[in-house]
C-alpha cells in the first residue's frame, strides 16, 4: 500500500545532511566500501539494510524535522498503527515554544510510513523486539553515519513500550541507553504497559475483543490489525464522556497527513497486550531507568487505553520515585490518546513545566558523569 506524498523538508537540513554524507564519504578511504549504506529523501534519510533478525532486513526512514545541528535533537517513535508523520504537530508546537533550534528525528517502524516492509519474512510476522532492533539500529547510524547523537529518546503508546524494552536489552548486555547512545532523557507519552504493571485494558479482557475487530488477513502483509482512518476519531480522539475532542483530525486528513500506517502485525499486536501465542505481556525490570537517563513518563486523564493512575504505577515502577517528580500528568476534557496531534501544546507546556523535575540522587549522578567526562578529556 503506497501512502499519500509527505510534505517537503525543510531544504536546510537536507542541505546539511547532505553535507554530513559528503563529509563522511570523504573521510574514507578511496577503495574502502560505505560502512553503512543510506540516502537522503525528500524528507529525512533512508538507512538500507538494517538487519532484525538472521535473514530478515528492512530499510529504515527517519523524518528529520528541524535543525539536525540542535544540541538537543530528539529521537521520536511513534505508536501503532501510526507512523513519524503524527510527530510534526508536537515538533511545530515544539519550535513554536522554544523558537528555531529544535529538533525531531521521527523513526518510522518498519513497514510504517516511508520505511520498507521486512525482507525474509512478510510484515504480519514482525515482533515487538524488531522494533527494539530497529530503533537501536537507527540510534547507532545516526552517531556512526550522521554525527547526529540525540539527547532524548520519545516514545509514544506502542513505541513507549519499545523505548522499554531497548532499555531492558541494553541493561541485560551491561549497558543502557545513556552508556550506549548517551541519552540523557526518555519520555513516555501515553505509554503501553510491561506485565508488571496492572493496565486494567488489557486484564479485563475489554483488549482482545476491540483488536480481533480489527485483524486482516492482507494476502501480501499477512495477519495485521488495521484500523481504518474512518475509525480513528473514535478510537484516538474521543474523551471519556464520548466527546470527540477539539483539533480532532478528520479522517480525511489523517489520510492527506500521511498519519495512518497499512497496519500493525498481529503478532506485534498480540505480544504487545500479552495475547495468544504469548502468554504475558513483555517484562521490564523494576528500577530499570534508575540509572543517568532521566524519565519522565506522560499520561493523559481522559485516554481511555491509558489511565493515569495506572500510568503513576508505569513511572514508580521504572524509576523507584514514589514521589512521582517526574510523573507529568496532563489534565482536562480534550486530552485523548491522541493529544500529540489534537493539542499538541498542551503535551509541549506539559514537558515545559516539568523540565527541571530531578529525582533524589540526579544531582549525585551528574556530578560523577561529570567526573566520568573530564577522565575521558585527559584521556
Amino acid at each position: 500500500m503506497r501512502h499519500s506524498p509527505r510534505p517537503a523538508a525543510f531544504r536546510t537540513v537536507t542541505l546539511l545532511a547532505a553535507g554530513l554524507a559528503l563529509a563522511l564519504a570523504a573521510a574514507l578511504p578511496a577503495a574502502a566500501p560505505p560502512v553503512i549504506a543510506l540516502s537522503l529523501t525528500d524528507t529525512g534519510v533512508l538507512f538500507h539494510d538494517i538487519a532484525l533478525r538472521p535473514g530478515v532486513a528492512v530499510d529504515l526512514h527517519v523524518t528529520v524535522m528541524g535543525d539536525v545541528d540542535s544540541k538537543a535533537c530528539q529521537v521520536a517513535v511513534h505508536g501503532g498503527p501510526w507512523t513519524a508523520e503524527t510527530w510534526r504537530p508536537y515538533f511545530e508546537a515544539l519550535r513554536a515554544a522554544e523558537g528555531d533550534d529544535v529538533c525531531v528525528l521521527a523513526v518510522d517502524l518498519p513497514g510504517h510510513g516511508l520505511s520498507s516492509v521486512p525482507t525474509g519474512i512478510v510484515f504480519g510476522q514482525l515482533l515487538m523486539d524488531d522494533y527494539v532492533t530497529a530503533v537501536l539500529a537507527v540510534l547507532e547510524r545516526l552517531d556512526q553515519s550522521l554525527d547526529i547523537e540525540p539527547r532524548t529518546l520519545v516514545g509514544h503508546s506502542l513505541g513507549g513500550t519499545v523505548v522499554q524494552m531497548a532499555q531492558q536489552r541494553l541493561v541485560d548486555q551491561g549497558s543502557s541507553l545513556e552508556k550506549a547512545f548517551d541519552i540523557s532523557e526518555a519520555i513516555l507519552v501515553a505509554s503501553d504497559y510491561p506485565r508488571e504493571v496492572p493496565w486494567a485494558f488489557v486484564d479485563s479482557g475489554a483488549a482482545g475483543p476491540v483488536i480481533g475487530s480489527f485483524i486482516v488477513d492482507d494476502p501480501q502483509l499477512g495477519a495485521i490489525m488495521r484500523i481504518p482512518a474512518e475509525a480513528w476519531p473514535a478510537f484516538f480522539f474521543t474523551n471519556l464522556a464520548g466527546e470527540l475532542v477539539d483539533g480532532a483530525p478528520t479522517p480525511q486528513e489523517i489520510v492527506d497527513r500521511g498519519y495512518v500506517a497499512p497496519g500493525e502485525p498481529e503478532l506485534v499486536i498480540a505480544q504487545l497486550l500479552g495475547l495468544p501465542p504469548f502468554a504475558a505481556r513483555p517484562s521490564v525490570d523494576a528500577g530499570v531507568f534508575d540509572d543517568d537517563t532521566r524519565l519522565r513518563v506522560v499520561a493523559y486523564d481522559n485516554d481511555g487505553f491509558i489511565l493515569l493512575g495506572e500510568s503513576q504505577g508505569l513511572y514508580i515502577h521504572l524509576t523507584g520515585d514514589a514521589s512521582l517528580a517526574c510523573f507529568v500528568g496532563v489534565l482536562g476534557p480534550g486530552t485523548t490518546h491522541g493529544t500529540q496531534v489534537s493539542d499538541p501544546s498542551a503535551l509541549v507546556d506539559a514537558l515545559r513545566s516539568a523540565d527541571g523535575c530531578e529525582v533524589d540522587g540526579d544531582d549525585e549522578d551528574e556530578d560523577e558523569d561529570d567526573e566520568d567526562d573530564d577522565d575521558e578529556d585527559d584521556d
